[in-house]
């Protein structure tokens, strides 16, 4: 078991260095899926996963960031960093963390979050390999999840008439992760991660 699921020490600062850089190259992979969906969308395809109706009261968004944001993170690290690429490790470590994350990519369903999910997924291994840390993983993927669940409970925080601007300014940028910096964001749509599937 300690060989598929590893947890050795890699220090505070390290750990929380990794953990703000992995989520920014995660949260960069918008900018490709984004791509990816105006592309498809102008031949006519519509994401099946368009995102999850909510209804904007506290309790669901409690229930939402604790299912979405730790739960669906500590589970998938333990299945596609914990088990897949660990049992695909044997074949050498590049090809786990590949193997991994085009799985991690496929069970993500549609097209779309099959490409964000492949470039975190690809996040997830590399670091996984590169600390031997399974908590670095979690966190990043718990942030990931995390601010999805906030975007789309945005008018919790904020009047509706504002959630747009908010937005904009939470917007991850291009040019590197700056989560409460003021960016522009060139695709006219919510800057969030996509809603975790």
């Amino acid at each position: 078991l300690r060989e598929y699921l590893r947890f050795e020490k890699v220090g505070f600062l390290p750990g929380l260095l990794f953990a703000l850089a992995g989520l920014a190259i995660c949260l960069l992979g918008n900018y490709p899926a984004f791509f990816l969906q105006d592309l498809l969308g102008a031949v006519g395809y519509q994401p099946a996963s368009g995102g999850v109706e909510t209804s904007l009261s506290w309790s669901s968004f409690w229930v939402d960031l604790l299912s979405t944001a730790v739960l669906v993170p500590v589970m998938e690290e333990l299945v596609f960093r914990g088990v897949v690429f660990s049992g695909l490790r044997k074949f050498g470590t590049g090809f786990a963390v590949v193997g991994s994350a085009l799985v991690f990519g496929v069970v993500h369903m549609d097209v779309t979050n099959v490409l964000f999910a492949l470039v975190a997924g690809l996040v997830f291994g590399w670091l996984y390999a590169r600390t031997g840390n399974l908590w670095v993983t979690v966190a990043i993927h718990g942030l990931n999840n995390g601010l999805a669940v906030v975007g789309a409970y945005l008018g919790l925080f904020v009047p509706q008439s504002a959630a747009g601007l908010v937005n904009q300014l939470l917007c991850p940028s291009p040019w590197g992760f700056w989560p409460w910096g003021c960016c522009s964001c060139s695709t006219g749509r919510s800057c969030w991660p996509p809603w975790p599937s």
